[in-house]
């Protein structure tokens, strides 16, 4: 099996532009961030912001088959809930 080569997201303005769409949105379906950020291939992008030390959920949109909406977690928001 062979690692994924993930983009560091200093050098990626792909990743930034996700990583901000995200943090501006609370969340977002796998269509809306595509349209909003003119990128494809949303669950590789996800993968390189979870390489980059980002938390990201994915969960599947009630009563959508095949929708998915993914989440940005900031740090702060995860020692509210006690991650850290």
């Amino acid at each position: 099996m062979t690692r994924m080569h993930a983009a560091n997201i200093d050098d990626s303005p792909r990743l930034q532009k996700v990583r901000d769409f995200l943090r501006r949105n609370g969340g977002a379906t796998t269509r809306e961030i595509s349209k909003a950020c003119d990128v494809y291939a949303i669950n590789s992008i996800v993968a390189e912001l979870r390489a980059n030390g980002f938390t990201v959920n994915c969960n599947p949109v009630k009563g959508q088959r095949g929708v998915y909406r993914y989440e940005l977690i900031e740090e702060n928001q995860m020692q509210l809930f006690g991650r850290i």
